[in-house]
């Protein structure tokens, strides 16, 4: 029975990449046939590229060709590469941020951004009423909006109902010996739908009337930490997300201008439509997030 030999080559990104083709050259300088090869994430970057190398040349293992791919990979594997060419160093440089901003920025943004108008509609279906309790009664006659003293009976059981749910079953899973996950879940989703229903309310009551600038201030110093301080990245984020969730339910549940935009149903009915073509392609969206450098470089190996 015939040995076969199988190679793996782990992760590391280029640091992997070049490691592994240290140990595949080495191999193949003594003549050992490869008949299986397992790669991972950097390691695949020397992998693929040796696949390719050797199915453009009809299978066959050969030292001339070899000695190609193997001053090819030299000149091509690196963070920025091929920068012996300074204009190829250039165009692959821009490659990299506009991928870097791709996805770090666009595409976060955009599938957070997809939850907000759905979430919005729900809201205001639950709790709209509650949240534009104004204190303000249409007059029969005139039809116009006579001031009276608002009843905020509702919409404040509604927070405090919400509130003491979270402290409470806080405090449960913290001496529980049992049901942690049930009381965690319960505690994280009457907090977050206390946001829901308080930072819109907020807005409407604290930031209705300032100017522009000033309700943007806070999504310009989250975004500033965001990219100071690294490791302050995801609270920023998280920052970012619920201000600008709060002022979508804002627009949707108080019907007024924001940010300069005014309210239209047919405009949020497009917005509804188009978040939920976004969802459907959420997990592609993903899928190019975690893989699109991979991609990069593996290609950056081959060509």
């Amino acid at each position: 029975m015939s040995k076969r030999v199988g190679l793996a080559f782990s992760g590391g990104g280029i640091r992997s990449a070049a490691f592994c083709s240290g140990v595949l050259r080495r191999l193949l300088q003594r003549e050992v046939k490869i008949h299986n090869l397992s790669c991972v994430s950097g390691g695949g970057y020397t992998g693929t590229a040796y696949l390719d190398w050797k199915c453009r040349n009809g299978q066959k293992d050969d030292p001339k060709w070899h000695q190609e791919f193997f001053n090819h990979m030299r000149r091509r594997a690196g963070y920025f590469c091929n920068w012996q060419n300074p204009i190829v160093g250039v165009i692959d440089s821009l490659f990299v941020i506009a991928m870097i901003v791709l996805v770090s920025v666009i595409f976060p943004v955009i599938i957070w951004m997809s939850y907000a108008f759905p979430l919005a509609y729900v809201v205001d279906f639950l709790v709209g009423d509650l949240l534009r309790a104004e204190g303000c009664k249409e007059d029969p006659l005139t039809h116009e909006c006579v001031e009276q003293d608002p009843d905020t009976t509702k919409r404040t059981t509604l927070f405090a109902s919400l509130l003491v749910t979270s402290v409470l079953s806080y405090m449960v899973e913290s001496v529980s010996p049992w049901g942690k996950a049930l009381f965690r879940f319960i505690f994280i989703s009457s907090l977050a739908i206390l946001g829901l229903c308080i930072f819109p309310w907020g807005i409407h009551v604290i930031l209705e009337k300032t100017q522009p600038l000033i309700k943007l201030l806070i999504l310009i110093l989250a975004a500033i930490v965001w990219l100071a301080f690294p490791v302050l990245r995801r609270q920023a984020a998280i920052i970012m997300a619920a201000y600008v969730y709060a002022f979508v339910i804002h627009l949707r549940v108080y019907k007024h201008y924001v940010f300069g935009f005014d309210y239209s149903e047919s405009t949020f009915d497009v917005m509804i439509w188009v978040s939920g073509l976004i969802l459907w392609v959420v997990p592609f969206m993903g899928s190019i997030q975690q893989r699109l450098m991979h991609v990069f470089n593996r290609w950056g190996c081959i060509k």
